[in-house]
């Protein structure tokens, strides 16, 4: 999978569900990098791509579902004037690590792995969307594995134990 660096403002636009293209210059370095991933036949091509904000692999990065294609960039997300580039439009995050930015339109971004219970994960999602408790409740899909039931479980137990 190609790792691209990006740097934090375009980063968190990307994130936030703002920004929907990012831009390479079209040199050699970017032809060879974008043919072993896109291949020579690169139009409408869907390829997954990480863009990472520094080259820790714990820095922040965004996994993305793109497509290759060539033009004028938006002055508005970082391209010149009349200056063509590879444009990556982003189809869909498909993954957020090490960020603390989310989505803001939309609360299947949020990875309810991070948090300790359906309650706290639908309460992150409300500071973000200020949206009802019992639309959020509604609207997420939330894949529980086991660890997550016994946890939850767990903790009932004490409470009931404690009377809490």
């Amino acid at each position: 999978m190609l790792v691209l660096p990006i740097k934090k403002k375009w980063f968190d636009m990307i994130a936030s569900g703002e920004k929907k293209e990012e831009y390479r210059e079209i040199k050699p370095y970017y032809d060879e990098k974008f043919m072993k991933i896109f291949g020579l036949n690169y139009l409408n091509k869907r390829v997954e791509l990480v863009f990472r904000n520094g080259y820790s692999h714990n820095s922040p990065s965004i996994k993305c579902l793109c497509i290759l294609n060539k033009g004028y960039g938006k002055k508005e997300w970082g391209a010149e004037d009349g200056k063509e580039y590879y444009i990556l439009s982003i189809l869909k995050i498909i993954e957020i690590k090490n960020s603390h930015i989310r989505r803001k339109d939309n609360s299947k971004y949020f990875n309810s792995k991070y948090f300790n219970s359906h309650y706290e994960y639908c309460n992150a999602i409300k500071q973000v969307t200020n949206a009802p408790i019992q639309e959020i409740n509604k609207k997420i899909e939330i894949r529980i594995d086991i660890e997550d039931v016994l946890k939850e479980a767990d903790k009932n137990s004490k409470k009931e134990y404690y009377n809490l």
